[in-house]
């Protein structure tokens, strides 16, 4: 009988070992017959959209976590067979505890290029800001939430560039 559910077993009993670890083939490590493809440089490698809390400064002193989402990518030079993806997200995690501002982008994208051996790197980093408003009107106050995103790029010369978009309404 022919279904299209999908049906997946494992092993209670099974356990990762050593022996079963080093049987795994290294396709980023072991020898290039392992990949197959056009030996060409790829832009732009990474993650896109993921997200965790960052501290951001506020005017009256205190920062304020926010929920960020991250989008973090390298360069990948022709002979290279790839990248350990969870590197870009380990790499970021070192500066989680930090207060974020625009110029903490380029640590970061430093930190890309010397843990990924890559010649450029480029970071996104999306949040929506709450700011305690006048109504127009009433005088009320209220919060509005500013879309934010911080953009940096370190290019293979190091020459860090970054951008700062804000959607402002009122």
């Amino acid at each position: 009988m022919i279904t299209n559910e999908v049906q997946r077993f494992y092993d209670p009993t099974f356990t990762v070992t050593k022996e079963y670890k080093d049987s795994l083939p290294d396709l980023q490590n072991g020898p290039a017959s392992l990949i197959e493809g056009a030996n060409v440089p790829i832009q732009q490698v990474g993650i896109s959209n993921f997200k965790l809390p960052l501290k951001f400064r506020r005017r009256e002193g205190e920062p304020v976590t926010l929920e960020a989402s991250i989008d973090g990518y390298v360069s990948l030079e022709k002979d290279k067979k790839g990248i350990n993806m969870s590197r870009i997200m380990r790499t970021f995690y070192k500066f989680q505890d930090k207060v974020f501002h625009i110029d903490r982008l380029e640590e970061i994208l430093k930190a890309y290029k010397e843990d990924l051996g890559s010649q450029e790197s480029f970071l996104r980093v999306s949040f929506n800001y709450p700011l305690l408003k006048d109504s127009l009107r009433s005088g009320m106050k209220g919060y509005q939430y500013y879309k934010v995103q911080l953009e940096g790029r370190l290019d293979n010369y190091d020459q860090f560039q970054k951008h700062m978009h804000l959607d402002f309404e009122y």
